[in-house]
């Protein structure tokens, strides 16, 4: 995490992870803010993994519509969420 006089920023890294099927990416914080708590996580989504807050993202299909979500959208969409949610306890978010 990386603090500056005008904004607070969390870093949040972004890797392949196992799937050969099915394509996965691994989204980790290794430096969780304290003001940001572990129930806070958990309930967005995260678990714990030693150090590090992660979780992980994959193509789907859409319960309501059918429709199949590539993996390069389902990404975007759960980015979007966290830029969203950090952005509610003021943070910039960084993907790596």
């Amino acid at each position: 995490m990386k603090t500056t006089a005008s904004s607070k920023t969390i870093e949040v890294y972004v890797r392949l992870g196992n799937g050969p099927e099915d394509p996965v990416r691994e989204m980790s914080i290794r430096n969780v803010p304290p003001e940001i708590t572990q129930k806070a996580l958990l309930d967005f989504g995260f678990a714990f993994d030693g150090n590090a807050a992660v979780s992980s993202v994959s193509a789907y299909t859409d319960d309501d519509t059918g429709r199949y979500v590539p993996l390069a959208e389902a990404l975007r969409e759960e980015q979007r969420g966290l830029v969203e949610w950090f952005g509610t306890f003021g943070y910039e978010v960084m993907f790596k």
